[in-house]
């Protein structure tokens, strides 16, 4: 967070921070004071977006019976990103959210969804993208593709194994909200470690660009790694950066289409 703070006071180049879910581990008070405290040295200066991961909400053995258990807008709403906010699923609730990043030649929509989203939750979301169709977003969630960069499906995803209530699993995602949108870009998410890239084609013949980065199983609990996306027109260049050896680990390198 430090790296990312200094970069943005003397290059002025960091527009936003995406955060891909698992704000903490047990969704205890001290952990997400810990969260809290590590964003609000960008407060001010860089918007940035979160999203929940499973971790973030109260088990009983592996299920997650309630949703209302994250303390995620406890700890999160009225933060650094909130009055940059376009749209809520629920008014004043940041689980599910749409957030314009503005760069100087457009604005790129930050379409924001809980872990394991509600058919409901996803029904709002197509309105939001369908009104929005001359927009460009990119989708953030916490569970999409694994480390072999495969889009998990009925019986594989945590989605299923651990909500007793309604949930969608990556696929269904896939099929019922980004596919048939032509404006929805690219996917982040996290959840499964470390690094994975895949494209596929929507219904317009498009590829669109799916990304996993999660360091919580790498040395050192994360070892100072960010992932980089440089923008230059309608160009993505994406690669993994280490802010305490000030390396880029090159093999992660790849380029998408906006």
């Amino acid at each position: 967070m430090n790296w990312v703070r200094s970069q943005n006071e003397y290059f002025h180049s960091i527009k936003c921070v995406l955060q891909t879910g698992d704000l903490t581990n047990n969704n205890f008070n001290e952990q997400w004071t810990a969260a809290r405290c590590g964003f609000a040295l960008l407060n001010g200066s860089i918007p940035y977006v979160c999203v929940t991961g499973n971790h973030d909400y109260d088990w009983e053995g592996i299920t997650i019976s309630d949703r209302n258990t994250s303390k995620f807008n406890t700890y999160f709403k009225d933060r650094n990103y909130t009055d940059k906010i376009k749209s809520y699923y629920k008014d004043g609730e940041i689980e599910n959210i749409i957030v314009p990043i503005h760069f100087s030649n457009r604005t790129i929509n930050i379409l924001a969804l809980e872990f394991g989203p509600r058919p409901e939750v996803i029904s709002w979301a197509q309105k939001q993208v369908k009104e929005r169709s001359d927009e460009c977003f990119i989708l953030l969630t916490h569970e999409f593709i694994d480390n072999s960069g495969e889009r998990y499906v009925h019986e594989r995803t945590y989605s299923e194994l651990q909500f007793s209530g309604p949930y969608s699993t990556p696929q269904e995602i896939w099929s019922s909200l980004i596919k048939g949108n032509d404006n929805i870009k690219a996917v982040v998410c996290g959840h499964s470690a470390f690094y994975h890239y895949r494209e596929d084609i929507n219904s317009f013949g498009n590829k669109v660009s799916q990304i996993l980065f999660n360091i919580q199983d790498q040395p050192n609990g994360g070892d100072s790694l960010i992932q980089i996306w440089e923008l230059d027109g309608n160009s993505v260049s994406i690669c993994i950066y280490n802010t305490m050896t000030k390396e880029i680990v090159s093999e992660t390198t790849q380029t998408f289409t906006l």
